[in-house]
């Protein structure tokens, strides 16, 4: 797990990148100031968004609900 920013500099540098996708660049001649790296540090990554199934089951639900005339609060 990495914490970075783009400088302005590092922003025209990908900006004027050919190459499409993910991939690693030279340094700058500074060095890189404003990278900081800790390689004990533990994280917990949780995806929060919701799944294709639970989206259509959630739809559905509120387009019945909806065409009964009732009105719907939804917690999810």
């Amino acid at each position: 797990m990495g914490i970075f920013r783009l400088t302005p500099g590092g922003m025209t540098v990908v900006r004027l990148c050919p190459k499409r996708g993910f991939h690693p660049h030279e340094p700058p001649s500074d060095g890189s100031p404003d990278v900081y790296m800790n390689p004990t540090l533990k994280v917990d990554i949780i995806d929060l968004r919701r799944s294709q199934l639970h989206i259509q089951i959630y739809l559905q639900a509120y387009l019945l609900i909806h065409d009964m005339n009732m009105i719907f609060i939804s917690a999810l």
